[in-house]
């Protein structure tokens, strides 16, 4: 004869979870007794586990790859980086940003383990170009400033070939001038063709000769310059400045569509 007790319990802790077996025991004829455990788990309804019905996931560790479906990740959710630049791997394989490089510098492989970066193109390469992308108006400005579109960067020791066609909207005053900046020690020369509605004007000057031609009346001044620079230790920037030759309200502006065309040399 075995007498057998048997304790059921439930934990209130899990409203969803039937009453189960948690213990029995059992006094038998040979006066041993034999124990089995079994243990009460939470039934999950709807929402299934991993499928929140709303709320934000924070603070994830140990996802796996496969925990984030294809094409989940939007440019939206990927963090800034600034304008004109490249995703790379770094040597660590890591993703990292290429800088932004300057007009016609080409992207250059640096080998094993490093990362590309823009560097300037080799001898012998074509014609570059830079232009002005919209008007631009300067009023009560006598102060020569590089303009922000028609310039380009130049290498240390190297020689440069260089057309440049600009157009000025402007007044007998306060009329314009203009000249180049260059780095230090920079030697080269340039003709200049002048026209305001008179004779084509020709002159010789080095790039960096301040120039204000003479508007009568109300003109536009259409300008063309060709020539060399050719740079010393120093790299730097070929830049055109222009401000007006007279401070006036009355506004000079550089018209939309001008452009400089370089060539690397050597």
């Amino acid at each position: 004869m075995a007498i057998k007790h048997v304790k059921v319990v439930c934990d209130t802790a899990f409203p969803d979870c039937a009453c189960k077996e948690v213990g029995t025991s059992e006094w038998n004829d040979s006066h041993t007794i034999e124990a089995a455990t079994s243990f009460c788990s939470p039934i999950f309804v709807t929402p299934a586990l991993g499928v929140p019905a709303s709320g934000v996931a924070t603070n994830i560790t140990g996802l796996p790859t496969a925990g984030i479906l294809d094409n989940a990740v939007t440019l939206g959710k990927m963090a800034g980086i600034t304008a004109g630049n490249l995703i790379t791997g770094d040597a660590c394989g890591d993703p990292a940003a290429v800088a932004t490089g300057t007009a016609c510098q080409v992207l250059t492989s640096n080998g094993a383990c490093l990362a590309p970066t823009f560097q300037a193109a080799g001898g012998g390469g074509g014609f570059c170009v830079v232009f002005k992308s919209a008007d631009q108006a300067i009023c009560t400005d006598i102060t020569l400033t590089d303009d922000c579109c028609l310039q380009f960067a130049v290498d240390a020791c190297s020689t440069y070939s260089i057309y440049h066609n600009m157009a000025f909207k402007t007044q007998d005053t306060p009329d314009f001038k203009y000249s180049y900046s260059v780095p230090a020690c920079t030697t080269g020369r340039r003709i200049n063709g002048n026209w305001a509605g008179g004779p084509f004007e020709v002159t010789t000057t080095c790039w960096t000769t301040s120039m204000s031609p003479t508007v009568v009346g109300t003109a536009a001044f259409f300008i063309v310059h060709t020539g060399y620079i050719t740079t010393s230790t120093t790299a730097g920037t070929f830049a055109f400045q222009w401000a007006q030759n007279t401070s006036s309200a009355t506004c000079t502006t550089l018209v939309q569509g001008d452009w400089m065309m370089f060539r690397k040399l050597n």
